[in-house]
């Protein structure tokens, strides 16, 4: 009797790019707002997926208005990864809704990424997108965080509580008690067949329903084991563009821009 090959699991990466960016007021998507001559906010995303020892597919959920994204990435990308666009449906709203659009297009495993963030992830060994699919050979769902102090970042994120290593709490742009929180989420993965599971929780917590607490604590979310990125910078809006920019202008220039998270807080 032969023996038997193990199946490889497919793996689809995730990017959202239906919204309007109205915060940023760009005459343009924001993900192809220009961080320097070579880089759009997109192509960060694209960074790590490129570095990744694996091929995956690469789900980009689209509207009506982003047929500029489509055209930048079928250019630039389309010879390199597996490109596939999909309509955010009507009724689906926000970043569960384009996962939902894209439900019939799962991998055996999956990481969403958002487009319009940019993720240091440090570690020469092995590249953020490989370290994420390792962890869900050992759990079903993981988180990629950053630590967090700053009570205003908080109030705009989906906020951790991590301690020991483990996940103990997580809550969408929390207005009061932010205080108990260390962290937010910039990135997470999940196994296929918890899709629903991980979503009514992100759902519920993002319509503040009371719930929410529960649906979380009977989760694989929780005490799951995150992975910490060293630096995640959210560019919707002017302001953290303009600090972002400021930042890399003043490591550029040899000075330590550490400053800028002191008078941030």
């Amino acid at each position: 009797m032969g023996i038997k090959k193990k199946k490889e699991e497919s793996v689809a990466i995730i990017l959202p790019c239906a919204g309007h960016g109205t915060r940023l007021n760009a005459p343009y998507p924001k993900e192809l707002t220009k961080i320097n001559e070579d880089m759009s906010i997109i192509d960060y995303s694209f960074k790590h997926i490129l570095a990744s020892h694996v091929k995956p597919r690469v789900i980009v959920i689209i509207g009506p208005h982003k047929f500029d994204t489509v055209r930048y990435l079928h250019e630039k990308y389309d010879d390199k990864v597996d490109l596939v666009f999909v309509f955010q449906k009507i009724n689906y709203n926000g970043i569960t809704g384009a996962i939902r659009s894209a439900e019939h297009l799962l991998g055996d495993k999956n990481i969403l990424l958002l487009p319009n963030t940019i993720i240091e992830y440090e570690d020469k060994k092995t590249p953020m997108l490989d370290r994420m699919l390792n962890a869900l050979d050992e759990q079903p769902f993981v988180f990629l965080y950053k630590d967090e102090s700053s009570k205003v970042r908080l109030k705009e994120s989906g906020a951790l509580r991590i301690e020991g290593g483990e996940v103990i709490d997580y809550e969408d742009k929390p207005q009061i008690r932010v205080e108990k929180y260390n962290a937010f989420w910039t990135a997470y993965g999940f196994k296929k067949e918890v899709f629903n599971e991980i979503i009514s929780v992100f759902e519920q917590s993002f319509r503040k329903k009371a719930s929410s607490r529960n649906a979380f604590r009977k989760s694989v979310m929780y005490k799951s084991h995150p992975i910490k990125a060293n630096e995640c910078i959210d560019i919707s809006t002017l302001t953290n563009l303009n600090a972002h920019l400021l930042r890399q202008y003043l490591i550029t220039s040899g000075v330590d821009p550490q400053f800028l998270e002191m008078h941030s807080k």
